[in-house]
């Protein structure tokens, strides 16, 4: 997808995904269904440090995706609609290539509707963790960890080209 056509349009070194969107970074996210499992999600994140990633210099890191929701609150309407809406939308956009999402257990918004409503299909590139099926958070940790190191060769094959600036995106937050 270089746009060697025209070389006077402005360009960018992006990463072109499979569905021809483009990011401007390669990153593995830690996404959480809800607030009990950030710690597990910050752990499995830091594990992957400097020293651990250079063999990967393709991606440039991996990232954890913290709220303070999921519990407590209503199972269904907008409010959770729009959690859901959100942690799908990290989870597509362009700049991740892949990721693992966690979850205690009990949390409101549960793990499986999550997924099931956002159309979300575990496989090579997003993984779920459930702490409580997994035997807590040790083993969510090592899970995750797993997941993430799974994933990282393939996301390392992902390289910047160069590519129209019409491919980014920009998001503007309003008030």
């Amino acid at each position: 997808m270089t746009n060697a056509a025209n070389t006077s349009a402005p360009q960018f070194q992006g990463y072109v995904r499979a569905d021809g969107r483009v990011g401007t970074r390669n990153y593995l996210g830690v996404l959480i269904v809800g607030n009990c499992a950030a710690t597990v999600a910050r752990k499995v994140a830091d594990h992957f440090t400097a020293e651990r990633l250079a063999a990967f210099p393709n991606v440039d890191g991996v990232v954890p995706f913290i709220h303070e929701l999921g519990c407590g609150m209503e199972k269904s309407g907008e409010p959770m609609d729009l959690l859901r809406r959100t942690l799908g939308g990290s989870i597509r956009n362009p700049n991740v290539a892949g990721a693992v999402v966690l979850a205690l257990g009990c949390d409101r918004n549960n793990i499986y509707a999550f997924l099931e409503q956002e159309e979300l299909v575990e496989g090579p590139m997003l993984h779920a963790v459930v702490l409580q099926e997994v035997g807590g958070t040790a083993n969510a940790i090592d899970a995750g960890v797993k997941a993430i190191e799974a994933m990282l060769p393939a996301a390392n094959q992902f390289e910047r080209q160069t590519v129209a600036a019409a491919h980014l995106t920009v998001v503007l937050q309003g008030e």
